[in-house]
């Protein structure tokens, strides 16, 4: 952990998503959800795919840090559906099909599950 938080700390994204999620599940330091957003949102922020859809998705269903917040979760969560990431892609389907945080657009929900069906995400082939 040490030599993680080192690199994190140097700015490499990959650390930050590491160690993000390290405290996000509690695997290796203490659980922390205020801990894991700040890491995930550094790492977001530089451009990490896997970081901006854990957040987004963070922001869709919200946490003891973060409250749920649609505009911040569309902001990650398109950023990474943008760059390809076919589990945004799901997570954006998803909400939009059971219309609680974004609101209930079916042709969206249908898009972003073509589109994650299409990058071969067997759920996204199962929704549809």
């Amino acid at each position: 952990m040490r030599w993680l938080t080192e690199l994190a700390n140097n700015g490499q994204t990959d650390a930050q998503y590491s160690l993000g999620a390290a405290y996000d599940s509690g695997a290796g330091v203490g659980q922390s959800d205020t801990e894991a957003a700040e890491w995930f949102l550094r790492a977001a922020e530089s451009g990490h795919i896997l970081s901006q859809r854990d957040l987004g998705t963070k922001y869709l269903q919200g946490n003891s840090a973060l409250k749920t917040d649609a505009a911040k979760a569309l902001r990650w969560l398109e950023a990474a559906a943008k760059a390809g990431d076919p589990g945004a892609m799901y997570n954006l389907a998803i909400s939009y099909a059971a219309g609680t945080t974004l609101p209930k657009d079916d042709t969206k929900a249908l898009s972003f599950f073509q589109d994650a069906s299409d990058r071969k995400l067997p759920r996204a082939t199962l929704a549809l």
